[in-house]
């Protein structure tokens, strides 16, 4: 609403708001590609819906969105990165302190919320498996103890690279925590942590 829409509308007195300004709007916003298609057509959504109730409590005779075509989203070819293109990328976060995320992300196919929430009691050393239990919620907050589906709760097999950089890892949070010492270190048992 902030940006796209008041900006462009927000001065228009609503009994002179007319189809035409918000067809403007919606071709701007896909001239400049500035949002996503999807996020185009959620603005679409938005002044339609708002424009309806302002019809249905009789503030404007008719919804002028109504006679605007919701915008048409087309589906973007995703571009994958092949095996040399991974391994230049790990190759180049090895010294990063969220290595083991993006080795997570790469190995497993992990959400970012997913990796995020991993606690080392889900990993299965052993049997060389995670347990995908929980997420963090969008604003990094809090940890969600659902995923965000149903199926979303799962085991995933790790290779054995995975396995031993975990090994390691786990070795250095050991170690920054015994530094930190127990006041200033709290154990979230997280797997992707901050130092303290």
């Amino acid at each position: 609403v902030n940006k796209p829409i008041i900006p462009a509308l927000g001065n228009v007195e609503l009994s002179k708001l007319n189809a035409m300004m918000i067809q403007q709007l919606l071709t701007k916003l896909t001239k400049d590609q500035c949002l996503s298609d999807e996020n185009i057509q959620k603005v679409y959504t938005l002044i339609n819906a708002s424009l309806k109730q302002a019809e249905r409590w009789s503030l404007i005779p008719k919804n002028p969105a109504s006679l605007v075509d919701r915008p048409k989203a087309t589906k973007k070819q995703v571009k994958v990165w092949d095996v040399p293109e991974v391994t230049a990328f790990l190759e180049h976060a090895k010294g990063s302190r969220y290595y083991i995320a993006f080795l997570l992300a790469v190995t497993t196919g992990m959400r970012q919320g997913e990796i995020l929430a991993l606690q080392w009691k889900d990993i299965d050393f052993e049997n060389g498996f995670l347990r995908v239990t929980q997420i963090l919620s969008h604003d990094g907050k809090e940890i969600l103890p659902y995923t965000k589906t149903k199926s979303g709760t799962r085991t995933i097999d790790l290779p054995d690279e995975t396995i031993a950089e975990l090994k390691k890892h786990k070795v250095r949070i050991a170690k920054e925590k015994l530094a930190a010492g127990p006041d200033i270190y709290t154990d979230l048992d997280l797997i992707v942590c901050s130092e303290n």
